[in-house]
């Protein structure tokens, strides 16, 4: 058990005891915890790791065990199986057993979260769509007529 501040700890003599009352820690601003959202439960920060995209693309094509899955990076099993569970966690993909004993996880995509977020790209179609007119006109006023086309 700690003695109360101020009080005395046996083998130190006065002086420590005087500097060990006064010495405080600040941590830098930078150093102090920030919260940040979790990509667990969040469908948006689930997608944004390219990783867990990749998971979801190989499942695009159906189901697959997680020894299939992981085969397809150069990462650890374990590693492979993180990224797993926060697709899991934001409803991305669902789990269950197979195999011949039932101790194969096989996953599976879930569609319904993945909806939210191409609504809400969706929204962002017409800047491309713009942007490709945009480009379009660009290019056909810098492009040099042919000879056919001055005779028109």
């Amino acid at each position: 058990m700690l003695p109360p501040p101020g009080a005395p700890t046996a083998g130190l003599d006065a002086a420590a005891d005087r500097m060990a009352s006064c010495v405080t820690f600040r941590l830098p601003i930078y150093a102090r915890a920030v919260p940040r959202p979790s990509a667990h439960a969040d469908p948006f920060l689930a997608v944004a790791d390219p990783t867990r995209r990749a998971i979801l693309d190989q499942l695009r094509d159906g189901d697959a065990p997680v020894s299939q899955l992981a085969a397809a990076f150069d990462m650890t099993r374990p590693a492979v199986s993180r990224h797993l569970r926060v697709l899991r966690d934001a409803r991305l993909v669902r789990e269950r057993r197979g195999g011949d004993d039932g101790r194969q996880r096989i996953y599976q995509l879930t569609p319904g979260p993945l909806r939210d977020v191409a609504r809400w790209a969706d929204g962002y179609t017409v800047f491309w769509r713009d942007g490709l007119s945009r480009l379009k006109r660009h290019v056909e006023q810098r492009a040099p007529r042919t000879p056919k086309e001055t005779r028109a």
